[in-house]
């Protein structure tokens, strides 16, 4: 019977936040034993960000704790306790992979750099998620999503628009939530598989270095090495249009591209203005570039008289290529989303019962599950360290505390 594709996979988490957690959940979600070890008394520093429900911070009642954390086992230890340090590697002795957020000299300073860690266990994984990754000059720097942002380049992409038309003059801006801390995470998973497979091969394990403002960079693929190429400093793509683009609809946004002629001819047809398409501004493309403000006080003429549907369904019923900004209302009750079942109820024993993404991806034969919710502070101490290693019920009392669990 599989329970999941990583099913025989066991992690050791010593994260906080989004980037080193977030990686361990997507190995998770695929069926990993994942032990989350978390600082006693405080815990991951997510616990105290939001959303709360009411918006009533409580730490065990963080949305954003709750998703990067399903799927695991919780544990509270601090390694840099002689005795903390002693169970640790226990774990690890018997571990496939562990993921850290340590830089280099904070790893060697509480001795779970790799090349410590693998005298005790040649075939461990061993898996850092930093800033800047563990050499170069900037690799003891510590930065948060709002650094890496930037230093990723992603500001400057965004915001897009019509470039200068739609935004003068205006500064970088950050993205949205922490997606800059998710694609770490997902590049620290896409690098641990890589890893594992290797392992097959070769029999021993590796580092895995992994640099957030690395990640950033790598997802900005063409529109990045513009700068590199042309010496410009580019707007993205798919939002900086010398004309059309992102229009106000009655209730939103909409996105129409009639990139091509034959587009623009049936988007005209569809506005109740075929005449547009033979007008010597719009005619062809080189002349919708040069009169793009003209041409987008047209459309947004129009688009701002209906309804984001409306002018969506109008635009892909002849063809023109377009897209609607959905909220989060629309995502959430999306029938596509229904009926794939990306959403799934997950009951947490503080928290309570609350809709969770589940994965962009499906298994025909080891499925993705909530296995189980988000751990509560320490809860499975007594499971791990009694039933796992063997310590005694005296024994965590004492670990306890002195502080230790």
């Amino acid at each position: 019977m599989h329970t999941g594709a990583l099913q025989d996979l066991k992690i050791v988490e010593f994260a906080s936040f989004v980037s080193g957690p977030y990686c361990a959940k997507l190995l998770g979600d695929m069926g990993a034993e994942v032990v989350k070890i978390e600082a006693p008394s405080t815990g991951d520093e997510a616990r105290m960000r939001g959303p709360f429900p009411q918006d009533l911070p409580h730490p065990e009642k963080s949305g954003l704790f709750l998703y990067l954390n399903t799927n695991k086992l919780g544990i509270t230890l601090d390694p840099s306790d002689p005795a903390g340090y002693d169970i640790l590697l226990h774990l690890l002795r018997e571990a496939d992979v562990f993921v850290h957020d340590r830089t280099a000299a904070q790893a060697r300073a509480l001795r779970v750099d790799y090349e410590t860690l693998h005298r005790a266990n040649p075939r461990l994984i061993v898996t850092s998620v930093t800033p800047f990754g563990h050499t170069g000059p900037y690799a003891e720097y510590r930065a948060y999503d709002l650094n890496l942002c930037h230093a990723g380049s992603e500001g400057y992409l965004l915001p897009g628009g019509l470039g200068h038309q739609m935004f003068p003059g205006r500064p970088p801006i950050k993205l949205g939530g922490h997606a800059g801390d998710y694609d770490g995470g997902v590049a620290a998973a896409v690098g641990t598989m890589g890893a594992v497979m290797a392992r097959e091969t070769w029999g021993e394990g590796q580092h895995v270095d992994v640099s957030r403002q690395e990640a950033n960079i790598a997802l900005n693929r063409v529109t990045f090495v513009t700068y590199v190429s042309e010496d410009v400093v580019p707007r993205r793509d798919s939002r900086a249009y010398p004309f059309a683009g992102l229009y106000a609809t009655k209730d939103g946004h909409v996105v129409l591209r009639p990139t091509e002629n034959r587009h623009w001819r049936s988007l005209a047809e569809a506005m109740g203005r075929p005449e547009l398409a033979d007008d010597p501004r719009f005619a062809e493309r080189p002349a919708r570039i040069r009169n793009g403000e003209a041409f987008n006080a047209v459309v947004g003429e129009w688009t701002g008289q209906r309804t984001t549907r409306e002018v969506f369904e109008a635009a892909q019923g002849v063809g023109c290529p377009t897209a609607p900004f959905a909220s989060s209302r629309e995502i959430a009750d999306s029938p596509q989303l229904k009926s794939r079942g990306f959403f799934t109820e997950i009951d947490h024993p503080v928290a309570g019962a609350w809709p969770y993404p589940t994965a962009p991806y499906r298994f025909s034969k080891t499925p993705w599950s909530a296995r189980r919710p988000a751990p509560l502070l320490g809860q499975h101490n007594q499971a791990v360290l009694t039933g796992r290693l063997g310590l005694t019920g005296e024994e965590l009392t004492l670990l306890r505390a002195n502080g230790v669990i």
